[in-house]
């Protein structure tokens, strides 16, 4: 089965900074078969792995099955949310869901080219949304009318939306009309932030499937549209809080598997206001490094998303720099979400930050601390 896709991307137009692309044909290689990737796992032979099973049962999962011997943690947080990272522990595994904000919906349909073809419609069905941190803005690029038109929209907060007008269609918030050109409309297409790229009249760029009159499916009720009538809402999840690790007021262990790390400073993502939290390092054996054992560790007894493990008689982890050693995490009426050991004292795990945010200056979190998000 072929492991790598390639999409063949041909600029089509520019406009106001932006340049589009049309991805067209797919093509396909060997290249990511046996990869080794950031985190120690191992690419199987066969990439993406084809399985002979009933699909509504879960695939198998050979990085848990089988992890390597030790993994590199430099790369970003360190999240729970499978045993990947875990060799033992007394702790149970909760998930969680965002919540829904109050102010609901954040972006609703109030213009008059938001009311094309089929309803009332100004919600990301396609586009995208990141935070710009050269202009220090959320950026949102929406459909605008039901896959009628590309619309732009600015914000301080992520939740008071401004929809700017721009000379593109003179009086309007639309950046891109495809319908008027011809039959591809705006369907599946994407906004990208661009933060590598040296030449600023290149930091946007858009991306367009091209259907050719080949393919394509509507379904509709005697009503009008079946997803016509459509707003953006806002739903709020802790940071790194897809799941946590919880223990009760008798307390529990959490025991790492051997990993490696360069860095020199531990963290975590932890609520224990009630509890507390405390940290040992472990040689390969299983024994107790000194001074990083638990009797020596400060104990935490907070609610924070970016909170640092200290221990008495020493400054740091950098001891332990690029030896293979277990953490165990002792934790009492609290919720562990994430662990990492970070270069300094900022706290930044160097991983990838999705669409950016307040206090980030690129796609990876090299500010920590330093930045506005907890």
């Amino acid at each position: 089965m072929p492991s790598e896709l390639r999409l063949r991307a041909t600029p089509v137009l520019r406009c106001r900074g932006v340049i589009a692309f049309v991805c067209a044909a797919v093509t396909a290689s060997q290249g990511w078969a046996g990869e080794v990737l950031y985190n120690g796992i191992e690419l199987p032979g066969q990439w993406p792995p084809e399985y002979d099973r009933n699909p509504r049962e879960p695939m198998p999962t050979p990085y848990l099955e089988d992890p390597p011997a030790v993994i590199p943690i430099d790369v970003g947080r360190q999240l729970l949310v499978d045993d990947f990272l875990i060799e033992k522990t007394t702790l149970k595994r909760a998930f969680h869901t965002p919540e829904y904000h109050p102010a609901n919906p954040v972006l609703k349909p109030d213009k008059p080219w938001e009311n094309k073809s089929v309803g009332w419609f100004a919600s990301p069905f396609s586009g995208g949304a990141w935070y710009d941190p050269a202009d220090r803005l959320f950026k949102l690029w929406y459909t605008g009318g039901f896959l009628s038109s590309t619309c732009y929209a600015t914000s301080r907060d992520g939740i008071r939306w401004e929809k700017p007008a721009l000379d593109v269609e003179s009086g309007t918030n639309i950046v891109l009309e495809p319908v008027k050109t011809g039959r591809r409309r705006v369907d599946t297409t994407t906004v990208w932030l661009d933060l590598e790229t040296r030449d600023s009249k290149q930091r946007f760029k858009y991306f367009a499937t091209e259907a050719g009159g080949g393919w394509g499916m509507t379904y509709r009720t005697s009503s009008g549209g079946w997803d016509a009538d459509a707003a953006t809402g806002l739903a709020i999840l802790r940071r790194d809080g897809f799941a946590s690790m919880d223990a009760g007021r008798s307390g529990g262990t959490l025991t790492t598997r051997p990993m490696t790390f360069k860095g020199s400073r531990l963290f975590v993502n932890v609520d224990c206001p009630e509890g507390a939290l405390k940290a040992e390092a472990l040689d390969t054996q299983g024994r107790v490094v000194e001074p990083f054992s638990a009797e020596n560790c400060t104990p935490l007894a907070t609610d924070g998303t970016r909170a640092a493990v200290t221990w008495k008689a020493t400054k740091d982890l950098s001891a332990l720099a690029g030896k293979p050693v277990r953490f165990r995490f002792h934790l009492t009426n609290g919720s562990l979400y994430a662990f990492w050991v970070s270069p300094d004292k900022s706290g930044a795990s160097h991983g990838y930050v999705a669409a950016g945010g307040p206090g980030f200056t690129g796609p990876t979190d090299t500010v920590g601390g330093k930045g506005r998000l907890k």
